[in-house]
């Protein structure tokens, strides 16, 4: 009997350790940006708007998977603002597509075309595992 409750234990710690994190979205990009700059490490800057079907699609897919486990990692912030935040227009982020994905340096800097319109999950993560390993090249070559 004590076998089998050492074996129970162990698969639930297993499957604990292992289970999907919850992904710490930055709801301002001014903080985002202070948190990245203290890190050293990029951005993800999600745009959505709360009648785009899309949008809620992804931001499902957040928190789910490989994708879920590249933004918790704590390698890139995840930053989600809402169509027509003033931050955008501070920013000059400017889209009329929905979900965007704008990849940024930590200091706010956009390093490639955004992503317009919905991604698959399997796809962003690696792309998005892509942008972390190139920022971290770049970063130590500095």
């Amino acid at each position: 009997m004590k076998m089998f409750k050492s074996i129970v234990l162990s698969m639930v710690l297993f499957v604990s350790l292992h289970a999907n994190q919850k992904v710490h979205w930055i709801n301002n990009i001014d903080t985002g940006i202070k948190i990245a700059q203290k890190r050293n490490i990029p951005i993800l800057l999600f745009i959505y708007s709360n009648d785009c079907r899309y949008c809620l699609r992804s931001a499902k897919n957040f928190s789910v998977g490989e994708l879920n486990k590249v933004l918790s990692s704590g390698q890139i912030v995840p930053i989600s603002v809402s169509k027509g935040s003033s931050e955008l227009f501070k920013y000059s982020f400017f889209t009329n597509i929905y979900p965007t994905y704008y990849l940024l340096t930590g200091d706010g800097k956009q390093v490639t075309s955004p992503l317009r319109g919905y991604v698959q999950p399997d796809d962003l993560a690696i792309y998005l595992k892509k942008f972390i390993q190139w920022y971290k090249n770049s970063s130590e070559k500095k």
